[in-house]
């Protein structure tokens, strides 16, 4: 059955074009046609003549005031109960934020007839609004790193950051069409563990400035409380050489692997290959070293892939980001690595709306890892599903896929900063909701926090409970 599509004709029908493909092609893998019609409201027809119509409240303000705050939602969001059991992610039930829909004292959430229906949320306008990151552009507030942080979002404010909520809309979409159309089968989706490592400080010694080597020496004894991490850092600051780097504290890929692949897991390792960030803040290697060289082929050999983390200052920088790309992929072809196709994730997190996705499908990457907040877990952009992307300035669909990063350990103990302990209560809640939605859970977990007992012990666990 192909589906007719109508939506108000006004300045928004690119938008509104993208987001329906995005849900009900991509996701649910449905056929649509587009149609642009005079109504107040979004109306999905079959070839039957029933319909589902839903209210039209994002774009219908969005086409007058495009990237204006006057078409951001308006706080405090209202909520929809939800019965047990109505959507995946709520067994117990709760409530669903509505971003952008009708009101609850304006409605009931369902309206049902034997040939029409009508839900009261905005579904292409509310992940619409989350999956291209919309108010990123018009929300001012930004870290000292220049990323937007999680407080200033609005699934924070709202409190459901921990919640893929365009997943949760899709699901409602779902049950109100299977309703319409019995027969209808959508694409099935099933969950995935995604391992992903960032080779910030491939070493801890070899080339690190003395200070830096001494500084985290100190922080063994006193911080770590790890006398023997200390101990083998010591025994690498003398030797000081690559053919030394199995006593490198940092030199923990064997394990990575190991762990991942009892679970049945690949990795993804994201190689740095420039630097445009000031002093050591791109790490001190190059890919032209030995050692990284054949760290490049180990993970190849072990059936891992291979991705770009582009410097610090790329995240705006086209001209660097290609410059680092053709380094790594002329790197990993003298080492007989071929690749069907090559994503990356921004160092640090540094993303600007829709600056990095546009410079990224310019230079030839297929994906993006990098939208999760730094400074919180959850979900970013209302997804655990990797999605096509959209350029908000330019107003036009992207080819580029972004797969969205949930947790990285770094939000857990150095922003959030949370007990090692405390990690895996943290993570558990985010893959029960990855699972829910058959979705996938991305984590990204650096070498260089695997260095005590006790940080192996808990990677362990997570990639246990999370496989």
């Amino acid at each position: 059955m192909t589906f007719t599509v109508l939506v108000p004709r006004d300045g928004c029908f690119a938008e509104r074009a993208f987001i329906a493909e995005v849900l009900l092609q991509d996701r649910l893998g449905l056929e649509i046609r587009m149609v642009p019609a005079g109504a107040g409201e979004v109306c999905i027809q079959g070839e039957d003549g029933r319909r589902l119509r839903m209210p039209d409240r994002f774009f219908a303000k969005a086409a007058g005031h495009w990237l204006l705050p006057s078409s951001l939602p308006a706080l405090p969001l209202k909520f929809r109960a939800m019965e047990p059991g109505q959507l995946p992610g709520l067994p117990n039930g709760g409530e669903v934020p509505v971003l952008f829909g009708l009101d609850p004292d304006e409605g009931p959430l369902v309206q049902e007839g034997p040939l029409d229906s009508y839900l009261a949320l905005d579904v292409f306008g509310s992940a619409f609004f989350m999956l291209t990151r919309y108010e990123e552009v018009v929300e001012g507030c930004r870290d000292w790193a220049e990323r937007f942080p999680a407080h200033a979002s609005v699934a924070w404010k709202a409190g459901f950051l921990g919640r893929p909520v365009v997943d949760e809309y899709v699901a409602l979409l779902w049950t109100r069409m299977s309703a319409l159309w019995p027969g209808l089968r959508r694409r099935q989706s099933t969950y995935s563990l995604r391992l992903t490592h960032d080779l910030d400080w491939p070493y801890a010694t070899f080339g690190v400035p003395m200070g830096l080597s001494l500084r985290k020496l100190a922080g063994d004894v006193l911080i770590r409380h790890c006398a023997s991490l200390g101990l083998r850092r010591m025994r690498s600051l003398v030797a000081m050489g690559e053919e030394d780097y199995r006593l490198d504290p940092n030199n923990t890929f064997e394990f990575i692997m190991d762990t991942n692949e009892r679970q049945g897991c690949r990795s993804v390792f994201y190689f740095i290959s420039g630097h445009t960030g000031p002093g050591t803040v791109d790490g001190v290697y190059t890919l032209e070293q030995p050692r990284i060289r054949h760290l490049m082929r180990q993970f190849r050999d072990r059936g891992h892939e291979l991705g770009i983390h582009p410097s610090f200052c790329t995240f705006r920088d086209g001209e660097a980001l290609g410059r680092e790309l053709a380094n790594l992929t002329r790197a990993a072809a003298a080492e007989g690595i071929q690749q069907e196709s090559w994503g990356g994730r921004q160092h640090y997190l540094r993303w600007e709306v829709s600056t990095t996705w546009r410079l990224y499908e310019q230079v030839g990457l297929a994906y993006d890892s990098t939208l999760g907040f730094a400074d919180r877990v959850g979900f970013r952009c209302g997804t655990c599903h990797p999605y096509r992307t959209y350029d908000l300035q330019e107003r036009h669909a992207l080819r580029l896929v972004e797969r969205p990063l949930v947790a990285m350990d770094g939000s857990i103990f150095c922003y959030m900063a949370l007990p090692i302990e405390e990690a895996g209560v943290v993570i558990q809640p985010l893959v029960d909701q990855c699972r829910a939605y058959g979705g996938d859970f991305v984590l990204l977990w650096h070498n260089s926090r695997l260095l005590t007992p006790r940080e192996r012990r808990c990677y362990q666990n997570i990639i246990a409970m999370a496989s």
